[in-house]
């Protein structure tokens, strides 16, 4: 298991946390937000995007 994230994870979950905090109308600084934040890095598979990444750029 990987213990940091790369510059494109990080931008994955902040544009994740941008949208999950419009969609719910939060404060991305405020408590919710922040806790928000905290799930999404928490949950966050990068391998999972990695093969998404790769299936997109055979087709």
């Amino acid at each position: 298991m990987r213990n940091t994230f790369s510059t494109t994870d990080m931008d994955a979950i902040r544009r994740q946390h941008e949208k999950w905090c419009r969609a719910n109308d939060v404060d991305p600084n405020g408590p919710t937000g922040i806790e928000m934040a905290i799930k999404l890095l928490a949950s966050y598979k990068p391998e999972r995007k990695q093969a998404r990444q790769e299936k997109d750029s055979t087709v």
